[in-house]
């Protein structure tokens, strides 16, 4: 899904405080890329994890998140099915910023269109 690492570089890049949302293998491949590119994201964020660390980035329990109050963050969904019950969570524990589906972000506009249906976007 992450073919093309410079293109979703790029856009990552030009993010305010980017927030990863789900810690799946989707997010190990990204926040490798990002550490290397030195563009890491400022925590990681899943509602099944127990909070801690991952390649030296914070990872939260979406019940104890700390320290977004005062940031304006774009959040990276990576879980590729369940968004709008994601966006609920996040509103409901007071998470606010840009939420940006990683489908857009990759620029595959067929695979956008159809997970875009599949979540009823």
């Amino acid at each position: 899904i992450l073919d093309d690492t410079d293109d979703v570089m790029a856009v990552i890049s030009k993010m305010n405080h980017p927030v990863i949302y789900g810690m799946g293998n989707l997010t190990h491949v990204l926040v490798k890329e990002m550490r290397s590119r030195n563009i890491p994201p400022l925590c990681i964020i899943d509602s099944y994890k127990e909070s801690g660390c991952f390649e030296e980035i914070p990872v939260y329990n979406i019940k104890e998140v700390k320290g977004l109050e005062d940031e304006e963050v774009s959040i990276i969904i990576t879980p590729v099915i369940g968004f709008s019950d994601v966006y609920k969570q996040l509103k409901e524990y007071c998470i606010k910023g840009k939420v940006i589906p990683i489908w857009d972000i990759i620029g595959d506009v067929e695979l956008s269109n159809r997970l875009n249906y599949i979540n009823r976007l």
